[in-house]
């Protein structure tokens, strides 16, 4: 047995410099036509159009949605007034005599009664802001500011200002209480039918 080194190349079987580069220069062209990256190009443009739709979408959506709600509180007030309303002329078609709903001119000239009878300590200043149409009705409303040393004496004026004029009702009332006197600010608001 004979022992062999390695084996030997023969050199004339050997690809000339140039040969071999030009093998290397195909087989890299060959590969560079086997990723072709113009396609990922064309997916990553079609994938980042269509994420600005998308977001484009998304707020289109909520706008709509913001539009929506907004929609809806108005007509839930709509219907909210339409009820108060038929609130309202049911009352005054039961009992015709009681003044509920009727104009009364003479509102400014009784809440000043009352503050009398109540014992309030100022007179009040006779305030009653501009009267809100809706529909066949108008709502008037007498915003007062009350200082007094009693607080009971106010709110048994605003307990006689509700049960002696009909229609009339509490709208906001706030209470604060001052170093002699107690700070009231109350709006009383009455619904009249329209003549």
């Amino acid at each position: 047995m004979t022992l062999q080194g390695p084996a030997r190349v023969d050199p004339a079987a050997r690809a000339s410099l140039d040969d071999r580069f030009a093998i290397a220069s195909s087989a890299s062209a060959t590969e560079r036509l086997n990723r072709p990256r113009h396609l990922v190009l064309f997916s990553l443009l079609v994938l980042v159009v269509a994420f600005f739709y998308l977001g484009s979408g998304i707020g289109d959506r909520a706008s709509a949605v913001r539009g929506l709600k907004r929609q809806q509180r108005d007509a839930e007030k709509v219907i909210a007034t339409a009820n108060e309303l038929a609130v309202l002329d049911a009352r005054a078609a039961a009992d015709p005599t009681s003044g509920f709903g009727a104009p009364m001119p003479d509102v400014l000239v009784r809440l000043e009664r009352f503050a009398t009878e109540s014992g309030l300590a100022q007179g009040l200043s006779h305030r009653r802001g501009p009267g809100e149409v809706k529909g066949g009705a108008t709502m008037y409303r007498y915003p007062y500011e009350i200082r007094d040393p009693n607080l009971e004496n106010v709110m048994l004026w605003l307990q006689r200002c509700v049960s002696g004029i009909p229609g009339l009702e509490v709208q906001s009332l706030r209470i604060r209480p001052e170093a002699q006197s107690w700070y009231v600010s109350v709006t009383l608001s009455r619904w009249e039918r329209s003549q």
